[in-house]
């Protein structure tokens, strides 16, 4: 065989291995040993890959931080206990985010949730929330509920444009026209004009969780879920100013829920991470690395159950997740240490 012919045999050889891993590579996209699927039950890659940095996602060489990003890979080495991101950034699970959400409060709903025998008092803190909330979007004037809605003020508040009558009906329809009142409609102290460019107000698609006094939109401030789009769980949410948060996260990013992180309920196997508090003196959640399905977390970190509320103080049951299909139970990975 002339040197010519040898070379374009290997040549073509090696053109048919690229072209064959390249569409196995594409075929079993997410799958274990596969880009962007977890490690093979030996934790290994197959057809070339290797592991991310958190060791729980098969990525092509140089993009070893990325899980769904082809371009967007960062490489970095961390010190035990911190996490690479895809920005090339570590980051300390155990010390605050870098721009924690300012808190804001979840309205009260105007009609009583199940369980929780109504009453002229009850309505009338919900619609004490409802104006305070919507007058410091629309108008920028400081309004706290948790000290501006006491229930003494807030009923006398409700008694009086009831013309003196503890009337539940009343304070109910004034709850809810509070609650509906378009921004260019609202009134503001001393005559001000609203000013409403920028702001969302809008009911959720999901009627089954518009007006139940939990938060859906998304945003970390105050929501619990992003089962309804930014500014449209107004009635449980308030108002919102400005743009969305993002929809997929970073690890260590502040989060409200777990498709923000990458997590999946209807597929834990393709999960790369979920939102959770990751210390009890941080009243926000962040996302942390998926480790379900025996995924191996990085130094530093520990492989625990996720569940909704352990503590059993939240508005969600204390419940483990897992899939919702085949029952995959879900874990996360958490720091160690983090200094108590």
């Amino acid at each position: 065989m002339t040197t010519a012919k040898l070379w374009l045999a290997i040549a073509t050889a090696v053109l048919a291995t690229l072209s064959a891993c390249s569409d196995v590579e594409s075929c079993l996209e997410g799958q274990p040993g596969c880009r962007n699927g977890a490690p093979d039950e030996s934790g290994n890659c197959k057809f070339g890959l290797v592991l991310s940095n958190d060791g729980s996602t098969c990525v092509r060489p140089g993009e070893a931080g990325s899980d769904d990003e082809p371009d967007g890979g960062a490489t970095c080495s961390c010190p035990s206990g911190q996490l690479c991101r895809k920005d090339g950034i570590c980051v300390n699970l155990c010390t605050p985010a870098s721009n924690p959400p300012t808190p804001r409060p979840t309205l009260l709903p105007c009609e009583a949730p199940d369980g929780v025998t109504e009453s002229f008092a009850r309505i009338a803190l919900a619609l004490c929330y409802q104006t305070c909330v919507h007058r410091a979007v629309y108008c920028g004037t400081a309004c706290d509920p948790a000290t501006e809605c006491t229930q003494l003020l807030a009923s006398a508040a409700a008694r009086t444009a009831c013309q003196g009558n503890d009337d539940p009906s009343c304070a109910k329809n004034l709850c809810e026209r509070a609650r509906d009142l378009p921004c260019a409609s609202q009134q503001c102290p001393l005559g001000a004009a609203p000013s409403c460019a920028g702001t969302l107000c809008n009911d959720c698609d999901e009627s089954e969780i518009r007006n139940d006094g939990i938060c859906d939109d998304g945003d970390p401030s105050n929501a619990i879920s992003y089962l309804c789009d930014y500014g449209s769980d107004c009635g449980d949410c308030g108002p919102r100013r400005g743009s969305a948060p993002p929809r997929r996260l970073d690890v260590g990013d502040v989060c409200a829920d777990w498709t923000q992180c990458g997590g999946d309920l209807n597929s834990v196997k393709t999960s790369t991470g979920w939102c959770v508090p990751t210390t009890s003196a941080q009243s926000y959640a962040r996302c942390v690395p998926d480790c379900s399905n025996g995924k191996k977390c990085t130094a530093g970190f520990e492989c625990v159950k996720i569940v909704s509320d352990e503590d059993g103080d939240g508005p969600l049951p204390s419940t483990q997740y897992k899939d919702y299909n085949d029952g995959t139970l879900v874990f996360g990975c958490f720091p160690l240490q983090c200094g108590g």
